[in-house]
């Protein structure tokens, strides 16, 4: 297996407080695999309120859902000024959409990066994606 580049990892689970709390052990584990990764998180304001401040995570950037489309517009003019290696969109709502594809199957990820269980259910949402 090669080495994925982490320099740089976008993250965009934006939905409630609750999701955002099962995406912390992603960050962590990112994190403590390579500690020099820069990781953006594409999150709600309230759910913002919760991250900000973590040590894991960089970068937040709001995605103001009470703006409509324009809210949308607005998270892609934010990100077309970014690069990243990794985009992990681990929002359920952006998975459905056709346009949609995994940068990365799960077994592409380095051992390590991953605790069995993130892996586990990583595996479970690519089982799922390529069913529906």
């Amino acid at each position: 297996m090669h080495e994925l580049p982490l320099d740089r990892v976008l993250i965009v689970m934006m939905s409630a407080v609750g999701d955002a709390v099962h995406v912390l052990p992603v960050v962590n584990a990112i994190k403590r695999y390579r500690p020099g990764t820069h990781i953006t998180w594409v999150l709600q304001p309230g759910p913002a309120r919760l991250v900000r401040g973590h040590p894991a995570v960089d970068e937040i950037i709001l995605f103001e859902r009470s703006r409509g489309l324009q809210a949308f517009t607005d998270i892609r003019h934010e990100l077309s000024r970014r690069t990243f290696d990794v985009a992990l969109a681990l929002q359920v709502y952006f998975n459905q959409q056709p346009w949609y594809r995994p940068v990365y199957p799960p077994d592409a990820f380095p051992e390590g990066l991953l605790s069995p269980v993130e892996r586990y259910n990583a595996e479970l949402i690519a089982s799922y994606q390529a069913t529906h």
